[in-house]
C-alpha cells in the first residue's frame, strides 16, 4: 500500500524501533530481563496496532457523526447491557425516562452489543433469543431484485440469448454493368456484372462474347458470380481484374491470360493458351485441355490456393501449384527448390 496509509507507516516504525531495541537487547542481555521484556512488548504493541488500523482505520482515523455518549457505549459493550444502562441512567430522571433510556440505548447500539446480548441469553440447551425465528428467503429480502412488493412469485431472471454476430454484407460491384466492344484498342469490356445482371443480359445467366478478329482482346473487371463464355477460334489476350467467383471459358488465346487481384476464379481452356500470369489472387483453378498442357507455362506471385486440372484418360487429374519454396546458398549462388510438401 502507499506510504501515506497509516498501517504502512506503523509497520515502517517497527523496523525503526527494532534498530534501537536491538542495542538495548545487546547491552542488557543476561543482565536485566526487564529491559528485554520492554523491547519485546514495544514491538508487540506496534504490530497489534498495525493490525487494528488495517481493520478499523485503513485509510485514516474516522469518526462516527451519529455516535453515542461514553455512558451509552459502555452499555453496548458490556456483558449485561440492561443492568449497566439502568445504573447509568439512575439520578438522571424519572423511572419512566430511565426505562426509555435503557431501551433506546440497547436498540441504538451497534452490532457488537446485539451479538453480546444474544450470546448472554443463550441457554444451556443452545436456544437463545434468535431460536425459532423464521428464515428469510431471497424473495422476501427487500434489497434483492427477486423481491416483489405484492407478494407474488419472484421474477425469474430473463435469459438473454446472444445472437450470432452478423456477417458483413457482401459488397456488390458498384457502377452500371457493362458488356460492350470498344473499337479503340479492339477490346471487349465486361465491367460490374453480377449474377442478377447476367440473368438479364446473358443467355441463361451466361454472358457471351463473340470474337470476330484475332486481334481483339477481352478485359473483365469488377465482376462477381458470373460465367463468361468467349466464342471464336482465336483472340489476342484475356485479363481478369478484381473479380470474385468468375468463370471464363474460351478456345484459343494467342498471347496469354492474366489473373490479377481476384478471388475464387476459374479459367477453362478448350484449345491452347501458351501462358498464364497469376498475381495477388486467392483461389485459382485452371482447366487445361490435352492440347495445351504440353506448352502452357504458369507464372504466379503473391497468390495462393492455386490448382491445375488436366485430362487423365476418361477422368481429370488435379494438381496444386506450389506456394512454398526452399532457398539455399550454394557456392555463393542462391538456388530455389519446391518444398517437399508438393512431392
Amino acid at each position: 500500500p502507499p506510504q501515506s496509509l497509516p498501517a504502512a507507516f506503523v509497520k515502517e516504525c517497527v523496523g525503526s524501533s527494532d534498530f534501537w531495541s536491538n542495542k538495548i537487547r545487546k547491552e542488557f542481555k543476561g543482565k536485566d530481563d526487564k529491559q528485554i521484556a520492554f523491547c519485546d512488548a514495544l514491538k508487540n504493541i506496534m504490530l497489534d496496532l498495525a493490525e487494528y488500523i488495517q481493520e478499523h482505520h485503513k485509510t485514516g482515523l474516522t469518526f462516527n457523526p451519529k455516535g453515542v455518549s461514553i455512558a451509552e457505549a459502555q452499555v453496548v459493550l458490556s456483558d449485561d447491557p440492561i443492568t449497566v444502562a439502568a445504573a447509568t441512567a439512575a439520578g438522571k430522571g424519572k423511572a419512566g425516562q430511565r426505562k426509555s433510556s435503557v431501551g433506546n440505548t440497547v436498540m441504538g447500539g451497534n452490532m457488537l452489543g446485539l451479538v453480546s446480548e444474544l450470546t448472554n441469553r443463550k441457554s444451556s440447551d443452545g436456544s437463545s433469543a434468535a431460536t425459532g425465528l423464521k428464515h428469510v428467503t431471497k424473495d422476501q429480502q427487500t434489497w434483492r431484485k427477486e423481491f416483489k412488493k405484492d407478494g407474488g412469485a419472484p421474477a425469474k431472471p430473463k435469459t438473454v440469448i446472444k445472437s450470432a454476430p452478423k456477417k458483413p454484407a457482401k459488397k456488390k460491384p458498384t457502377g452500371l454493368p457493362i458488356l460492350e466492344y470498344q473499337e479503340r484498342g479492339m477490346k471487349w469490356v465486361v465491367e460490374n456484372q453480377t449474377k442478377e445482371s447476367a440473368l438479364k443480359d446473358g443467355e441463361n445467366g451466361v454472358l457471351v462474347i463473340d470474337i470476330t478478329d484475332v486481334k481483339q482482346q477481352v478485359y473483365i473487371y469488377n465482376c462477381e458470380e458470373v460465367t463468361i463464355k468467349i466464342n471464336g477460334a482465336k483472340f489476342k489476350s484475356l485479363i481478369l481484374d478484381n473479380c470474385t467467383k468468375v468463370n471464363a471459358i474460351f478456345d484459343t488465346i494467342i498471347s496469354g491470360c492474366e489473373l490479377v487481384n481476384s478471388k475464387k476464379v476459374a479459367v477453362q481452356v478448350d484449345g491452347v493458351c501458351p501462358a498464364f500470369t497469376i498475381d495477388k489472387t486467392i483461389g485459382v483453378t485452371l482447366w487445361l485441355s490435352a492440347e495445351t498442357q504440353k506448352i502452357t507455362s504458369i507464372a504466379a506471385s503473391m497468390s495462393s490456393e492455386m490448382n491445375v486440372s488436366i485430362p487423365d484418360g476418361d477422368d481429370r487429374k488435379e494438381m496444386p501449384i506450389p506456394e512454398q519454396f526452399v532457398h539455399k546458398l550454394t557456392d555463393g549462388t542462391l538456388k530455389s527448390e519446391v518444398s517437399d510438401l508438393y512431392h
